[in-house]
């Protein structure tokens, strides 16, 4: 299978039927992925700091890494640091929110990711639903994107299509 399935911190876990559920710590997640065997070449970790993601590295250290925490300015003194630091634990994509790449002028989104793509890492955005955002990061050249519509992003990045109707916008709850 192609498939690659990007674990997050949202996943709960039940300590005990009458008290429910309750967050699962990262750290325990990854040594379940461990002591489970699940193949490293499926599962991509997504730390949002700098400790975690050291932390998830020494516990999984072959298993891939998309980094989503705070990102230093371009032109921050220890820029060079901060990209080695994640590409020397297992990063291999940085993922930032759609909107930043859609508002940013031309000439600072191009920087930033020839200065992602200098560290021979990925620059992927989150959580794109849209057509119009699909074709917008097409366009603009993006290497991974994280959607809840991967029919319609299949669409637009494989097939050139338009992205489809999403008949879920009709729906309330």
């Amino acid at each position: 299978s192609n498939l690659t399935y990007k674990v997050t911190g949202s996943h709960r876990e039940c300590v005990r039927p009458t008290v429910g559920c309750q967050p699962m710590s990262k750290n325990r997640l990854a040594r379940a992925l461990k002591e489970a065997n699940v193949p490293e070449d499926i599962v991509m970790l997504d730390p949002d700091d700098t400790e975690e993601l050291k932390s998830y590295h020494q516990i999984l250290p072959n298993t891939p890494m998309v980094y989503f925490g705070a990102i230093p300015d371009n032109d921050d003194d220890n820029i060079s640091e901060f990209y080695t630091l994640l590409k020397t634990n297992g990063v291999v994509a940085v993922e930032i929110p759609a909107d930043y790449i859609y508002n940013w002028e031309d000439s600072h989104r191009k920087e930033f990711q020839e200065l992602v793509h200098s560290y021979q890492l990925e620059l992927w955005a989150y959580t794109v639903n849209d057509a119009v955002y699909f074709k917008f990061l097409k366009d603009f050249g993006i290497d991974g994107l994280e959607t809840d519509r991967p029919s319609q992003a299949y669409q637009v990045f494989c097939n050139n299509g338009a992205g489809g109707f999403f008949p879920e916008k009709r729906i309330t709850g």
